[in-house]
C-alpha cells in the first residue's frame, strides 16, 4: 500500500494504491490522521486504486469519519471498484460521503 498526499484549492487529497488491510492499515490511518489534524479544510480520500478493503481500513475509515465532523471527509471511488462491496455490506457506502471524483468531492456532489 501507498499513501501521496498532495494540495488541492480546497483542501488536500491523499490517494492510496495497493491493499488496505490488517499490515497496511496503521501506516494509511497514521497518514490519515496527520492530513487531518493539519488540514483545516476539507480532508479527500482517493481509494481509486484500492484493490482490498479488510476489516481494519473499514475500521480506519469509521474512525476518520468521526474524526471529520466539522472539516468534511470526502471518500472517491468508482462505481465498479473492488472496495464497493466491503462497503455495501457493512452499511458504510450509507455513512460515508462518497464521490466518483476528486473535484466532485470538493465539489460535494455525492455518488
Amino acid at each position: 500500500m501507498d499513501v501521496q498526499t498532495w494540495r488541492h484549492p480546497g483542501g488536500v487529497v491523499l490517494v492510496v494504491t495497493g491493499e488496505l488491510d490488517l499490515g497496511t492499515a496503521p501506516r494509511f490511518e497514521e497518514a490519515l490522521e496527520q492530513a487531518q489534524r493539519a488540514e483545516s479544510d476539507r480532508v479527500v480520500l482517493d481509494l481509486t486504486a484500492v484493490t482490498f478493503l479488510g476489516s481494519s481500513g473499514l475500521s480506519a475509515l469509521v474512525r476518520a469519519n468521526a474524526r471529520s465532523a466539522g472539516n468534511g471527509l470526502g471518500v472517491v471511488m468508482t462505481a465498479d471498484t473492488s472496495i464497493r462491496r466491503p462497503l455495501e455490506v457493512t452499511g458504510l457506502d450509507t455513512v460515508l460521503p462518497l464521490y466518483e471524483t476528486v473535484d466532485a468531492a470538493f465539489d460535494a456532489r455525492p455518488l
